[in-house]
């Protein structure tokens, strides 16, 4: 990707107002914008930045990103527009279009996946969170929820993937297969947590399980998620969004809040 997520813009840049363009769909882009877009960047809207620039917000790889046209439409510049002060000129904008761009997630392709279960079982409030075994963040996350799984109406679903290293994906199928996926699933967290070994990746695994854990991940990448733990919830107006990495307090009762 050329270290395009490196580049940032400097300047003495004033900060403005920004106009969407309601006919960004219907133009063509850019050369720049076009090859950045071949590269994997999702471009979801433009707006007029200051300095003259024509600004695009844009995903990659779950991040939300700035990108910068030069006036000659020959050049791109990736980064943070910042302004005289040093502080970001473009970045409220940027994420205003990212926040209404639709969801790349498909919520009933995530409740077909195959998960191990936590909380209520007749409950409303659905949470998904893509696990890898062998990541400690995972098993922190897995922590903080433990107080939000004793109120009613709450349910987790762990969708195991095998994306960080050999052992992921025959530890998660062995969770998957587990006679009780959830306790399997707490003693390797609990493991984690305590610095000692959790499941091993020796011995055999069902061939199904194992299909299970690839199509798991190929669903966390066909949905831009390269990360774990990554947390996908409803909002209050049931609009998919995505947590990357643990969350903090306050996401995390926003995550698992049950009043509509």
């Amino acid at each position: 990707m050329k270290n395009i997520k490196q580049c940032l813009l400097l300047g003495a840049l004033s900060g403005s107002f920004f106009i969407a363009s309601a006919a960004f769909a219907a133009e063509p882009l850019p050369a720049p914008i076009k090859f950045l877009e071949s590269e994997g960047v999702q471009i979801v809207g433009e707006f007029e930045a200051p300095g003259g620039l024509k600004g695009y917000a844009a995903r990659f790889r779950g991040d939300t990103m700035g990108i910068y046209l030069t006036p000659d439409e020959k050049h791109a510049i990736v980064g943070t527009l910042i302004n005289e002060k040093g502080d970001p000129a473009a970045q409220a904008e940027i994420q205003r279009l990212v926040d209404a761009a639709p969801s790349l997630i498909d919520w009933e392709a995530l409740g077909k996946s195959s998960w191990v279960v936590e909380g209520d079982k007749n409950a409303k409030r659905i949470v998904y969170a893509f696990m890898d075994p062998n990541c400690p963040y995972c098993a922190v996350f897995w922590e903080k929820a433990r107080p939000y799984l004793k109120q009613k109406g709450v349910q987790l679903r762990h969708i195991m993937v095998g994306v960080l290293g050999p052992t992921s994906l025959p530890i998660s199928a062995k969770i998957l297969t587990a006679k009780d996926p959830a306790k399997a699933l707490a003693d390797h967290e609990l493991a984690l947590l305590q610095r000692k070994e959790g499941l091993s990746a020796e011995g055999k695994v069902p061939e199904k399980a194992q299909q299970d854990v690839i199509a798991n991940s190929q669903l966390m990448h066909s949905s831009q998620i390269f990360g774990t733990p990554a947390v996908i919830y409803q909002d209050k107006e049931g609009k998919v969004k995505v947590a990357q990495g643990v969350p903090n307090d306050q996401l995390m009762k926003e995550i698992f809040s049950v009043t509509p």
